[in-house]
């Protein structure tokens, strides 16, 4: 029977595998698409992928942090109520969403110098949304029973099934229309979320009901968590949509570029953060802040002792890399990676401090620091914009980066008191000690 230790370590491979599964695809999606792809309609392509992907992490933060927290400190009678609640949540925000496109896309598209494209592919993609409701759902279930590994199953599944179409489409030499890609897409829903019920027939309830204590209960937790995703995703992704409403839609590919660096690098700090939130969910249910304290200051001694020396090889070579993965025509991209690799580096300690915080349950607070930050940048990138063109969000990226940084500090030496001395002996020990465990075994 495998301990406590043994199971976080492997939910938190599992984890990391399937945040690397997804990047991995992603970045071969991009290869091929920016290949196949006209400026104009790459760009279309990834202010789409912001909508739906924006949409997805927001609702599951409201949903399946929620769940899992609500499990760990429930019976078992309560899990029907649990499952119903939740399954409730997930199809309303669904809906909501739906009739956001069928009403304001149009707008949108229009406000984004897109004519009616953008709002015909979001409604061409009504049914993968509805699709996803269940597999957020089973996801959540899957989580919640510390099972990592049908998830990064099912995922694999979702992935590939896109990705064979525009192996077919490149090998052929012939681009697909945005509509068509849309369809893929959806299809690919359905074949993971076919994968995944499969896999959770033992944990599926039949008989299921719906608690408005629950309910209240999951807005309550996850409410102000899943606004702060929002404003996270907005801030992550809005230096491409100032680009393409106050510059061009043909420019968006060249911030996409470092983008999909970005999210490469994420992986360990995203994979680390999703499977050891129920860790410090039941370390604060315990009150233990001591463990808490240790586990942040080894998560971020460790990815910045994984992250930096990877970030400062691709600064060195970036031209390189931008001529791989996207040719030579998206050459200007060169100094925008360049600042979002040393942006990636500043901005570990927040990304491990802030899940932490909502740990603590202080989901509020993480909320009014997204919100406040989210507001500082749109002004600031906006302002850089009308001052240095193309190169504008980049540079409001970076000084709010340094800024937040120091923010960050202060506030979790203030909550956990936090040594940067610990955070840099763990840095400094993680080769040396990863190689010693490796050694011995």
């Amino acid at each position: 029977m495998r301990s406590d230790s043994q199971r976080m370590i492997s939910n938190v491979v599992l984890s990391t595998l399937h945040k690397f599964s997804s990047t991995l695809f992603g970045f071969l999606n991009f290869l091929l698409l920016v290949r196949m792809l006209s400026k104009s309609d790459f760009g279309i392509w990834s202010i789409f992928l912001f909508g739906i992907t924006a949409f997805e992490f927001s609702k599951s933060s409201l949903i399946k942090n929620a769940h899992i927290h609500l499990l760990i400190s429930s019976t078992k009678k309560d899990v029907p109520a649990i499952a119903g609640s939740s399954l409730l949540i997930n199809s309303l925000c669904s809906l909501f969403f739906i009739l956001f496109i069928l009403v304001g896309g149009e707008s949108l598209s229009s406000w984004l110098n897109m004519s009616t494209v953008l709002s015909k592919m979001l409604i061409a993609y009504i049914p993968g949304i509805i699709l996803l409701i269940f597999f957020s759902h089973y996801e959540a279930v899957q989580q919640s029973n510390n099972n990592f590994k049908n998830c990064f199953t099912a995922n694999i599944f979702r992935q590939i099934s896109f990705f064979i179409p525009l192996i077919y489409f490149y090998y052929f030499n012939q681009s697909p229309s945005l509509i068509a890609l849309v369809y893929f897409f959806t299809i690919a829903n359905a074949v993971g979320l076919f994968v995944l019920w499969l896999l959770s027939l033992k944990y599926i309830i039949t008989r299921i009901r719906v608690s408005f204590k629950i309910i209240a209960t999951i807005f309550s937790y996850g409410g102000f968590l899943m606004a702060g995703n929002v404003l996270s995703q907005l801030t992550f992704n809005v230096d491409q949509i100032l680009v393409s409403r106050m510059i061009s839609v043909n420019y968006v590919g060249y911030y996409g570029i470092a983008s999909r660096v970005m999210n490469t690098l994420d992986i360990p700090m995203n994979g680390a953060a999703e499977a050891m939130f129920p860790s410090y969910s039941k370390a604060f249910l315990e009150n233990d802040s001591i463990l808490i304290k240790k586990y942040l200051e080894r998560a971020i001694g460790s990815l910045l002792a994984i992250i930096t020396p990877i970030s400062l090889i691709l600064f060195l070579f970036s031209e390189q890399i931008i001529n791989v993965i996207a040719g030579k025509e998206y050459m200007d991209a060169d100094v925008i990676l360049k600042i979002y690799l040393l942006v990636i580096i500043i901005n570990i300690f927040k990304h491990q401090s802030s899940n932490t915080l909502l740990s603590l349950g202080k989901t509020k607070l993480h909320f009014t620091i997204n919100a406040v930050e989210t507001l500082i940048f749109i002004g600031a990138a906006y302002l850089f914009i009308l001052s240095n063109g193309l190169l504008g969000a980049a540079i409001a990226r970076i000084l709010i980066a340094i800024s937040s940084l120091i923010f960050w500090i202060i506030l979790m030496k203030r909550y956990l008191h936090v040594s940067i001395r610990n955070i840099l002996i763990y840095f400094l020990k993680f080769f040396p000690s990863t190689y010693q465990l490796l050694k011995n075994k």
